[in-house]
């Protein structure tokens, strides 16, 4: 987080809420509790705190969490007091919800990310060309799954969605994003103006409750730019991003400027200069060759678990589970009972 604060000091950074349970239920496990029912009833709170929609309602939680454990569970909550609770803006959703994170607040989408290329690539003895190739193969895979996807919501109205207020966003807005109006659509029968006080919009670019008691007053639509350019299907082809070309490209159109700037009679010059140098044969690198003396058996020192990562605290505690009683954090040798 040091690093993120010198280099990106305009960055907002959000913490992994699973992250920060894993590590809540690693340090304190071990503590004395009288049940494993105890145990669950305090993470059970724990995450109830992490979702209070307001300060106060953080502030009061926080009260109540700290008066309820403070007899049973000392050492958790001084635990969680010292470790986390100073990093609160970072993750409770009456902090956290004041920035546009789409709904993502774990880091689940990049670890499955990581997975999928870590199937790809397999071995850790890949060279360059070939973790590159691999690297390719996959991202054409998601780029047809991906279009699949979107071609599959485009053919598709759920009935559910049928709304007046949403009919231009059919088949250009992704099924999730209009589950998400319809909630709020429904919600909105029940608010009494339009004031509005929640995070909903900011947080998943989507309108509020609010705002769409606002519009049913005025009988008015909802249209695309209403809606962040995540939740669109098809992305307008005018965005700055769309038009950036690739480093080849820029290449061939410099090289096609300077054909159409030079006077007439040099023209015949850089054509000719072209054509000597697309004609030679391009020297294909390749790998060199290592002779090396094969032995039977595995190296001395070697672990033959191909890329797998080492196992963390939080897996060990949850792995360990006793055989006597079936609680996780001991075995049957260190069972108290």
């Amino acid at each position: 987080m040091n690093a993120i604060n010198s280099v990106f000091p305009n960055c907002i950074h959000l913490l992994c809420i699973w992250h920060i349970n894993s590590n809540i239920f690693t340090n304190t496990m071990t503590d004395k509790w009288d049940s494993e029912e105890r145990f669950k009833n305090f993470l059970s709170d724990w995450n109830s705190l992490l979702y209070s929609g307001k300060q106060i309602d953080f502030e009061h939680n926080w009260q109540v969490f700290q008066d309820k454990y403070n007899s049973i569970a000392k050492h958790s909550l001084d635990y969680i007091a010292r470790i986390w609770i100073p990093l609160k803006e970072k993750f409770v959703s009456c902090w956290a919800d004041k920035h546009l994170h789409l709904g993502s607040v774990t880091t689940s989408r990049i670890e499955g990310n990581h997975s999928v290329l870590k199937k790809y690539l397999k071995h850790i003895n890949n060279d360059l060309l070939m973790s590159i190739q691999k690297i390719d193969a996959m991202l054409d895979n998601q780029v047809t799954e991906i279009n699949a996807l979107i071609g599959k919501e485009t053919m598709q109205i759920t009935h559910r969605h049928s709304n007046p207020m949403i009919a231009a966003l059919n088949r250009k807005m992704s099924q999730h994003a209009l589950a998400l109006f319809m909630v709020e659509f429904k919600a909105a029968k029940n608010v009494e103006n339009s004031i509005c006080e929640c995070n909903f919009s900011t947080k998943y670019g989507i309108p509020c409750r609010h705002t769409i008691f606002d519009k049913m007053k005025s009988s008015g639509t909802f249209q695309s730019t209403d809606f962040h350019e995540h939740w669109m299907l098809q992305h307008e082809t005018s965005s700055p991003a769309a038009n950036v070309s690739s480093p080849r490209q820029k290449r061939l159109n410099s090289i096609q400027e300077t054909l159409y700037s030079v006077d007439a009679d040099q023209v015949p010059v850089l054509l000719q200069r072209l054509e000597e140098a697309t004609s030679r044969p391009l020297h294909m690198l390749s790998n060199p060759v290592v002779s090396v003396v094969r032995k039977r058996g595995r190296p001395p020192g070697s672990k033959n678990r191909a890329n797998q990562p080492d196992k963390s605290r939080f897996e060990y505690v949850s792995g360990n589970q006793c055989g006597n009683c079936g609680v996780n954090g001991h075995n049957s040798r260190t069972c108290p009972k």
